[in-house]
């Protein structure tokens, strides 16, 4: 025989095989376990853990963002061999500070040549 009629067999007897009736289990199946009704501690604790972490989330993005802004004061000195004065001779040299995020402003230490955090007043 040749090996086309050999794969036709083998096929097909993977396929008269296959197709059989299989008996049911002797056992009935059980139903999926329900969820009994949150206790409105859960869901308080769910809720402080959704809000946690996204408190999280938008410290590390600040965190980032002040990172990104000493960086640029970095690329300044690294050009110019010094500090910026200020942030407008910052801004002025054609280095872009990221906004600060809501509710904060950008404070600048001239001497440590160091960006932070202050809350708006």
């Amino acid at each position: 025989m040749t090996k086309f009629a050999y794969t036709l067999l083998v096929s097909l007897l993977f396929l008269v095989v296959g197709c059989r009736d299989r008996p049911e289990p002797d056992t009935p199946r059980e139903d999926p376990p329900t969820r009994e009704a949150h206790q409105p501690e859960e869901e308080e604790d769910r809720g402080r853990g959704y809000i946690d972490g996204l408190r999280h989330g938008l410290r590390a993005a600040a965190d980032q963002q002040l990172a990104v802004a000493n960086r640029t004061v970095e690329g300044f000195r690294a050009l110019k061999g010094r500090n910026p004065n200020d942030l407008d001779e910052l801004t002025a040299a054609g280095f872009a500070l990221p906004d600060p995020p809501e509710g904060l402003e950008y404070r600048y230490d001239p001497g440590k040549g160091e960006i932070t955090w202050e809350a708006k007043e």
